[in-house]
């Protein structure tokens, strides 16, 4: 890591910090995010991933070197030590998120200048709907399908599961529009158009992220809604939501090393007269911490370099979600029977752990993927 990257890395710490001190407070009502609005971290979430030509107000680091959150490889620095912080407080805070990668490599500029400005101009939410009810995040099984009646192009379907969708003021949908691999097609949506309604779920674990079930009855699809309108049809649709996917799947390994650190350093903060095989499991895991750490920017690298390529973030993700399910259960038991009630946040980064699991694929899906590149003979091992 340049030194550059090491100092935006202390300046994300020290704005993460205060994740920390409103975590409960908004488990408890995800919508009073709105009274933190100018933290300095949640105002660097808001434009993270918001491309130069849009964004005035970038991180500065070293005087002069400029930080957007463009490079996937800056992004997983933010995200592990906002995680660190609180990854709830952080899934709560307005942004591009999935959606804004989707505009970045789908968006024609109309659409670019509409969603990236709308995103500046004032503390934005938004969504990436993919999963559904009955299919989950399983492209080539969508339901949500558009249909042609009078003339008009209508959604109708359903999406579950997605973050900030019941506040998102636009968003980013993947439904059917024909059969055929070819036939999956993304669109931006707009919330307050009418056929759209949406109703928060309840959740054990990442509370702050607000998802949501989204309904979409009629829903009136533009021709400027069509994303990848202007690309050739073997690069819209599913290949867009694949090349989101690999571009953000080191993100999303890095939220939950974010969770894995911050219990190890509670546990060393907290815990005192470690027995000699305590002793060795603490140094295993920090072993294991910093091996994954290194997995995680190597695959930000590759993806950065050819965001085709995705199985190194999906080994990533499966060993980060393993360590900080570990981790979070180990805490466990060295706190002792009561520790779930006596150690709020060990209670709450538990919690959290097991619903990373199921953020940007599950493992069983990454372990598919790993098998797809070594069957295809991109990899010769794993």
């Amino acid at each position: 890591m340049n030194s550059n990257l090491r100092e935006f890395e202390h300046i994300v710490s020290e704005m993460a910090s205060e994740f920390r001190d409103i975590a409960f407070e908004i488990e408890e009502s995800p919508e009073k995010i709105n009274k933190y609005l100018n933290l300095q971290g949640v105002d660097v979430l808001s434009r993270l991933m918001i491309p130069e030509e849009f964004n005035n107000h970038p991180i500065v680091v070293n005087s002069r070197f400029k930080i957007y959150g463009s490079n996937v490889l800056e992004r997983v620095i933010a995200l592990e030590k906002f995680a660190y912080g609180d990854v709830g407080v952080l899934l709560a805070s307005p942004g591009p998120s999935l959606s804004g990668q989707v505009i970045m490599d789908m968006g024609d500029p109309e659409q670019q200048n509409f969603y990236y400005n709308t995103l500046i101009s004032e503390k934005t939410w938004t969504f990436f709907a993919l999963s559904e009810p009955s299919k989950g995040s399983d492209a080539s099984e969508i339901k949500s399908k558009i249909t042609e009646k009078y003339g008009n192009k209508l959604l109708n379907g359903e999406k579950k599961f997605i973050g900030n969708g019941s506040r998102a003021t636009i968003g980013v949908v993947f439904v059917k529009s024909s059969d055929g691999p070819l036939g999956i097609t993304g669109l931006l949506i707009d919330p307050s158009r009418k056929g759209f309604e949406s109703t928060t779920l309840d959740t054990l674990g990442v509370k702050g992220a607000g998802l949501s079930k989204l309904t979409f009855n009629n829903y009136k699809v533009d021709s400027s809604d069509i994303l990848g309108r202007h690309l050739r049809p073997t690069k819209r649709g599913l290949w867009g939501a694949i090349q989101t996917f690999n571009r953000m799947r080191p993100g999303v390994a890095a939220l939950g090393l974010g969770v894995a650190q911050a219990t190890m350093d509670y546990i060393l903060s907290n815990k005192r007269n470690f027995s000699s095989d305590q002793t060795k499991s603490i140094q295993r895991y920090n072993d294991k911490i910093l091996s994954v750490r290194n997995l995680i920017h190597s695959a930000a690298y590759q993806v950065e370099h050819n965001p085709t390529i995705g199985y190194l973030g999906s080994i990533a993700k499966i060993k980060a979600i393993k360590l900080v399910e570990e981790i979070t259960e180990y805490a466990m038991y060295l706190f002792g029977q009561y520790a779930m009630i006596e150690h709020p946040y060990l209670n709450k980064w538990f919690r959290d752990a097991r619903a990373l699991e199921f953020m940007e694929g599950t493992t069983n899906i990454q372990k598919l993927n790993v098998f797809q590149n070594y069957w295809n003979g991109k990899i010769t091992h794993v």
